[in-house]
């Protein structure tokens, strides 16, 4: 298990951006995530899609040969913890 440093610079209803350490990253991929506490992964990922949250990263992701996920997180209130998750890859990227 590897667990990762990041350093959240903004949050509400625009975007979060992340620094994550440089030991462990390598910018190699897009995540574009929705977190539902009480809810489900599947929900959240129907809120990416009907909010189009990942359409302003298609070209970028394309142009830099990056892939393009969308993530559907479900968080447990009462047991504090992730409870599901959901992925689609948008864009695949360049290896």
């Amino acid at each position: 298990m590897c667990i990762v440093n990041f350093l959240i610079l903004s949050l509400g209803s625009t975007d979060a951006n992340a620094m994550f350490s440089k030991r462990f990253y390598k910018e190699k991929s897009i995540y574009v995530m929705e977190l539902k506490v009480d809810g489900r992964a599947e929900e959240a990922l129907k809120q990416i899609r009907d909010r189009d949250y990942a359409g302003k990263y298609i070209d970028y992701a394309r142009s830099h040969g990056l892939a393009l996920h969308t993530v559907g997180i479900s968080f447990s209130s009462e047991g504090r913890c992730i409870e599901d998750w959901k992925e689609e890859m948008i864009v695949p990227g360049r290896e």
